[in-house]
This record gives structure tokens, sequence and C-alpha cells, in this order.
């Protein structure tokens, strides 16, 4: 990590909250710090997201 925080290619975080403010905050502190993030409302809107035969 270097001094800004930031985390080279640090991955990419699947988040499923369906509060709208807390789902949008730990987005934003995420991306911050180097992490691609797609936001989901609900388990149901995730497995939609996810490819079939997905199981983690």
């Amino acid at each position: 990590m270097d001094s800004a925080g930031f985390l080279p290619d640090a991955g990419h975080v699947l988040l499923v909250e369906d509060n709208d403010g807390m789902r949008l905050l730990v987005t934003r502190c995420l991306r911050e710090s180097g992490y691609r993030v797609t936001g989901c409302r609900s388990g149901a809107e995730m497995w939609l997201l996810l490819p079939e035969g997905a199981s983690t």
C-alpha cells in the first residue's frame, strides 16, 4: 500500500446491501481504497449479476 492508502489491483467486491445510504458509503470507501465495486440491493439482484453456475 502506498502513502495515499491505495492498493494497486486490489480486486473486485460484490457488495449486497439493502440500505441505499450504507451501500453508497461502503462503495465509496472501497473505491477510494482501489477496489472495483458492484453494488446490489438484494440477494436476488446479486444472483442476476453472477454467471450461471457460480456458487461463490
